[in-house]
Order: structure tokens, then sequence, then C-alpha cells
């Protein structure tokens, strides 16, 4: 599927089990499958430990994950100002140490808050809490509703609302939040996009005021939360108009936890559903923020000039080509085939390759470099320029069946732009090469020295060719699974 055909509902605030969601991060992508939305945002409270679950579930269940955080912060006293970031590295240094702070501080809050309550239970003659049947409910951050649940269970509420209304919220301790601008810095720092969540409940009963809304954006955000369940006709028109004057990216959630608990999965409040519409522009802000270096590796006649051209429109990216650097330095009129593909052409080949790639990199511009790239030693050239750089670098191993192959290149298949000399001979002579070689010649996948690194497959065999993740999760390759394969 394309990025521009995608239809389908989505959600773009979801929690699990990992903060104080009812659902893991596999049951509710799975849930989401079963409902038929294609998308939804994994949005935890101030953690990010159900991204990859959520992540790889979704790519068995063929529903995009955006991996995502929901970040409670300071902001002019409010008492609820909440920050999602998308799109971000779950594993970046800064935002890391930003969710450590905030988990080591939930935990001495939950004791202090439990120790509070239990003061109360033994003033009513009842058996007090123990925190680690908290911690039992709490599979990640520990919160309020895990305290709720307890005392559900132990019969000192009737419900959560009246756990809340009797306990939780007349001897409650305030946690600890972390500024807003540093959120943002958290967020963006990590690579991500800073959204302001549900604008409607910072003022509860009044709309947000736009001075405020406008200090948020000399800060750096970049989003706000326009379709919400809460919000009805007026409200959402009122932050889709405030969204628009400051140039900020419009989303929706319904902010699920879970049947018990307010919001239902895929439902934005008056809007009913959101459309891909939303996810399409994040998307769009994502890669226009930072260059990426794509390298498509396989044999001859195995899709690759195919996939670098929608992958250059998508990434709005410049094609680099092995072929065409070849028959511009090496033209058929002065030499011949055995000149052009001698071992030493081949390798000032890929050496101008690397060149032009490094400074399309440096100017901020996309690369997509269509070759075989099947030599080891050329790819780690790959790995040193985007360390450079410091583009993400994303490997994509192509291939497609013999007999695809054959026809493809026996009978002079080729699509626009596409300049390869490569018969099936030639198909041939590179596979006995790769087989008899393999210290010297691999695709990404067989090649131990890029693990860690992300590597998608691409099998250009049938009618509706797909993307697949084959090694390391990672923003731009879930992306690309689902916007173009």
């Amino acid at each position: 599927m394309c990025g521009e055909s995608v239809e389908g509902a989505i959600d773009l605030h979801v929690h699990t089990t990992r903060s104080d969601g009812d659902y893991t991060p596999a049951d509710v992508v799975r849930k989401a499958a079963a409902m038929g939305l294609v998308a939804i945002a994994v949005t935890d409270h101030d953690t990010v430990d159900g991204v990859v679950e959520g992540l790889e579930t979704g790519d068995r269940e063929n529903v995009e994950v955006v991996p995502g955080v929901e970040l409670s912060v300071q902001c002019r006293g409010f008492s609820q100002v909440h920050l999602l970031g998308y799109y971000l590295d779950w594993e970046a240094e800064r935002l890391g140490r930003t969710l450590s702070e905030i988990r080591e501080a939930r935990v001495e809050r939950g004791r202090k808050l439990v120790d509070r309550i239990n003061d109360v239970l033994a003033s009513q003659g009842r058996a007090p809490l123990g925190f680690d049947e908290v911690e039992r409910h709490a599979s990640g951050l520990i919160g309020r509703p895990h305290i709720a649940k307890v005392l559900l269970e132990r019969g000192y509420a009737k419900n959560m609302a009246g756990a809340f209304k009797r306990y939780l919220i007349p001897y409650n301790i305030p946690k600890f939040k972390p500024f807003f601008r540093e959120a943002v810095e958290a967020v963006k720092g990590a690579g991500g996009i800073p959204v302001l969540a549900h604008p409607n409940l910072i003022t509860p009963g009044e709309r947000m005021d736009p001075a405020v809304l406008e200090e948020m954006v000399d800060w750096g955000l970049m989003g706000l939360e326009v379709y919400y369940r809460s919000l009805g006709p007026d409200d959402t028109r009122y932050y889709r108009d405030l969204a628009e004057k400051h140039g900020l990216l419009v989303t929706g959630g319904s902010d699920f936890h879970g049947e018990q608990s307010y919001g239902n999965l895929g439902h934005v409040g008056e809007a009913g559903t959101l459309s891909y519409g939303p996810l399409r522009n994040l998307k769009k802000a994502y890669t226009a923020r930072r260059a990426f270096l794509v390298v498509l590796c396989g044999l001859p006649r195995t899709g690759k000039s195919t996939l670098a051209r929608r992958l250059a429109g998508f990434l709005d990216a410049e094609v680099l080509s092995s072929d065409a650097v070849r028959l511009s330095a090496f033209p058929p009129e002065t030499t011949d085939p055995k000149t052009r593909y001698a071992e030493e052409v081949s390798a000032e080949v890929y050496r101008r390759l690397r060149l032009e790639a490094e400074t399309n990199l440096q100017k901020g511009r996309s690369v997509v470099l269509d070759a075989t790239s099947l030599l080891i030693e050329g790819r780690r050239d790959l790995v040193e320029v985007s360390r450079k750089t410091g583009a993400p670098l994303l490997f994509i191993s192509c291939s497609a069946d013999e007999e695809t192959v054959a026809r493809r290149a026996e009978g002079g298949q080729r699509d626009l732009g596409d300049v390869s000399e490569a018969d099936f001979a030639v198909y041939r002579r590179m596979k006995e090469q790769m087989n008899a070689q393999p210290d010297r010649f691999a695709l990404p996948e067989d090649d131990p020295s890029l693990d860690g690194f992300p590597i998608l497959g691409w099998d250009s065999t049938g009618m509706e060719p797909a993307l697949s993740v084959l090694a390391s999760p990672d923003n731009l390759a879930y992306m690309l699974r689902f916007s173009l394969g």
C-alpha cells in the first residue's frame, strides 16, 4: 500500500499496562486490529517500556504502531499539562535520563502515598495495604490507579471513582514533573515530535488561553491534540483554528486506558473516528527534520530501482544509482563491458557514490543508494558515512525469485530510469560469487557486522511487493514498512 492511499481509522493516544492501562501492549494492538484500526500510537505515561512489544505485535497484526510517550510536565502552575512525543528514539540517552528520574520519583511517591492511606485505614480499624500488592498491579510505572486496584480488592472502595474520591485525591502527593521546556527538549533530542495533549484539561471548564499556547510554541511545541474524547464541535474548531494560526500539527486520540476507564479505543469525541491524514502529516514532519541514508542491497533485477523511486518520493530524497554513475563515468561508447565492470572500476564507482552521499547528507538531504551493495567491506564504509554525518542508516535487502528475475532480464522488462545493463547471466554469476565468497559478499541480514542496524526485507516477486522488518526495530523501518509495502 502506498502512503497516500492508506485508509482507515487511527488512534494516536493509547495507554497500556506499562503505565496505567488495562491492556498489555500486545493486547491493545490486537484489539485495535480486531476493531479495524489501521494505526495506533503507544503513549504510556512517562515510560517507553511498551514500545517495542507494540511495534513487534503491530508488525504481525498489520497494525501500524507509532512509538510515543506522554509526559506529565510543569507549566505556569497548571495541575494537568501533558506532552505527547511521537516518533522518538526510545533508546535515546537524554530521554532515558529524564524517564529514569521520573521512574525513581514515582516509586518514592507511591510508597509515601501508601503510607498516608495506611494511616487513614488504621484510624478506620482496617488492615494496611502492602506496597508489594501495588507493585503486582504495575508492570511498568507505579501510579495511583494501581493503588486504587488494591483498595478495590480489599473492598475499601466500590469502584475506581470511589477509591480516588475517598483516598487518592484527598491524600494525594504531587508527583515529580519536568518543566515543559525540558520535556520538549528531551522529546526533540530523541528525534521526536512534541504535541500538547488534551488542551481542554489544562483549565477545566475553560478554553486554553492562546497566550499560554503561544509561549509553548516559542519553547518548541510542534503539535496540538485537537480531536479528543471530551471535546465538542465548537471547542474542536477553536483548537483547530489555534493550531492553524501557529502552524502546529493536528493530532487526536481516545486516551484509551481500558473499558473500565474513560475513553473508548478509536473514539475521538464528536469526530467519532480519526482519519489517516494527521498521521501522514506527522510522518512528513518526522522525515523532514533530519536526513536519512537508506541503502538498497541485492542482486540485479530484484526491484531496487523501483523501490528507490518510491522511497525517494516518500523521503524527498536524492537517489544515487551505481548504474547511472558507472555509465556516466565509463560510457558504453568508449568502454567495453569487461572494462566497465572490472573490480577496480566498481571500486571507483562506489567511492564516488559514497562521496556524493556524504555531500548530500551534510547538506541535510536524505539519500537512497540504489546499488547491489553486496560487498561487506563497502557496506562498512557506508556505516562510517552514517557515523560521520549523523544520518540514521537503514538497509533494505531486495529479492525476487529466479523466474521473475529471468523474465525481467531476458524479456527486457525495466522501469523508467532503470539503466542497468545486467542480464540473467550476470545475475547468476553474481549469485554464484556471493555463495562462493560469503566472507566478502552477503545480503545485510547475513552480515554479522551489521548487528544492531535496522534491516528491512523487500520481496518484489508478487504483484504487490511488501516490506518486512528483518532486524532491529527502528522508527524509519516501521514507518516505511507500513507506508510503502
